[in-house]
């Protein structure tokens, strides 16, 4: 690689064991002139440690954060809302005999009252790294932490007492996590299942659940 004019970014083991520690991945350059931040990533998502580089770069564009916006959709806002859809008479929906008229004044009338009771508001750009996974508590937040630190306590002195410490409390941990989560979704769907939703659609994808009511009958 060095006749080439490529030069490595990584100098220490990627794949660390309590009696092997090897350099099994890395990141070449031929690029000298800008600083290059380069080193290994500690987390066990894979059996050795992730590589990363971050070269410099002159031509930075520092944008502003765009603001974020959101609907406050909850218990109480959901509420108040049907409480006063079920309160209105609809005088301008029912009262005309032309269909697009009445549906242009419907779709008014609700988008005032939602507005009303669940406005858009600005949200703060926090720390959303939970965001997808709702079932876990702070106690769980708190055990995935210390599963990292026995990790690196694991890597800085490679013993075996070290090593079975942290894949004993991982094994537990991971049983846990397993558990939270199916107990979550099946409490949340015990409970839509009781207020009567008709038609439930479930995407995995993200972790999150979608729940559809489906009208098949509409009285005006």
């Amino acid at each position: 690689m060095y006749s080439f004019g490529l030069y490595p970014l990584i100098t220490k083991p990627s794949r660390i064991t309590d009696i092997t520690a090897t350099l099994i991945d890395n990141i070449f350059t031929n690029e000298l002139q800008f600083q290059v931040n380069s080193g290994l990533l500690i987390t066990d998502i894979r059996d050795h440690l992730p590589v990363f580089a971050i070269c410099g770069n002159q031509f930075v564009c520092r944008c502003a954060t765009p603001s974020q916006y959101r609907r406050i959709i909850n218990t109480s806002t959901t509420d108040k809302l049907i409480a006063e859809l079920n309160q209105r008479t609809w005088p301008n929906v029912t009262g005309t005999l032309y269909v697009n008229l009445s549906y242009n004044n419907f779709v008014c009338e609700f988008q005032d009252l939602l507005n009303k009771h669940c406005p858009v508001k600005r949200v703060k750009n926090t720390d959303n790294r939970y965001a997808n996974n709702p079932w876990l508590t702070n106690g769980l937040k708190n055990a995935c932490k210390k599963k990292n630190r026995l990790y690196k306590m694991f890597l800085s002195c490679r013993t075996l007492a070290a090593e079975t410490r942290y894949k004993t409390y991982k094994n537990k941990l991971t049983s846990i996590l397993r558990l939270s989560k199916k107990t979550y979704y099946s409490k949340l769907l015990v409970e839509h299942h009781n207020r009567q939703i008709y038609h439930v659609n479930i995407h995995d994808y993200n972790g999150k659940l979608t729940f559809v009511v489906c009208t098949y009958l509409f009285v005006v």
